[in-house]
């Protein structure tokens, strides 16, 4: 059998495999708020289909605007380990916070999808991870276990495969290996501020376009903000992001507003101001309404 003959088979095969994984998590796709308003306005309304489309994710994005600190269905409230308490010390001692924690996002059924439940796992693990962590929060294995449903042990075996790909996640018993650190949205603004495209950063990462493109347009809002004078505690309370989060966009903003990188930062712009245009276009229509 000739090599190409192979890679027939083997592309062939893939593509079976990703058609039944495909089907299999078709339904799930359903359940999601966006397939729920696009349900709705097809069937209440009837437009055509890319018009409810269009409409629902338009509403998802002013929602964002206005509530992006809000719990997103799918998160949970969990109390996690202060990020700043040493590893050993007994439980009962540790001081604890709440962490707004992801079990599951929409582009789950993607990664699942395109990898097969075992990635999905590995995701879910090091999101988990990372989410806390970005909160000041340190999650053990054990949680991540009973959050995820699965033993430690595969929580164990899952995270010497991230070590292995080159990614330690930030565990409350190897914070010490890790240093301050930064959050997730920090390294994937990093890496494409830097010049790195989405394929680049989606590889480099593990996350999916669609979130990449989400913790742009959390930086975009922070920037469009920063530069109209806001500042800390004003910066807080317009955004619902943490102060770990704000200290950490404005150091990348500071790094990246150099000339080798003003291409990216006036990209960054633009998405800011379509979302400042958006709120100067709603407020009069939320005033009428009161």
């Amino acid at each position: 059998m000739s090599y190409t003959t192979i890679t027939i088979h083997i592309v062939v095969r893939n593509m079976s495999r990703y058609n039944d994984n495909e089907e299999k998590f078709k339904s799930i796709r359903s359940n999601t708020i966006s397939e729920q308003l696009y349900t709705d306005l097809r069937e209440d309304y009837g437009f055509p289909p890319a018009v409810c489309r269009s409409l629902a994710e338009n509403f998802l994005d002013i929602m964002d605007l206005y509530y992006g600190g809000e719990r997103d269905p799918g998160q949970v409230i969990y109390n996690a380990a202060s990020s700043d308490v040493p590893a050993g010390r007994p439980r009962e001692d540790v001081r604890t916070i709440p962490v707004q924690l992801t079990l599951f996002n929409p582009d789950d059924i993607d990664i699942v999808v395109e990898h097969g439940m075992e990635e999905l796992i590995k995701h879910r693990i090091e999101r988990l991870f990372n989410e806390a962590f970005s909160q000041n929060g340190a999650l053990t294995q054990p949680d991540v276990a009973i959050l995820l449903g699965i033993s430690p042990k595969t929580v164990h075996r899952k995270m010497k495969e991230l070590q292995i790909d080159g990614t330690i996640v930030p565990s409350r018993g190897n914070l010490k290996d890790i240093g301050p650190g930064t959050s997730h949205k920090t390294r994937i603004l990093d890496l494409y501020l830097s010049g790195d495209d989405h394929i680049d950063v989606k590889r480099k990462t593990r996350h999916s376009s669609e979130a990449i493109m989400r913790y742009i347009k959390s930086f975009a809002r922070f920037v469009i903000l920063y530069e109209d004078g806001f500042r800390d505690n004003q910066l807080r309370m317009l955004t619902g992001y943490s102060p770990k989060l704000l200290k950490e966009y404005e150091k990348l903003y500071h790094h990246f507003s150099k000339p080798e990188f003003e291409y990216r930062m006036e990209h960054i712009r633009q998405i800011g101001i379509k979302k400042k245009v958006q709120e100067k276009y709603l407020e009069p229509q939320m005033e009428g309404a009161e």
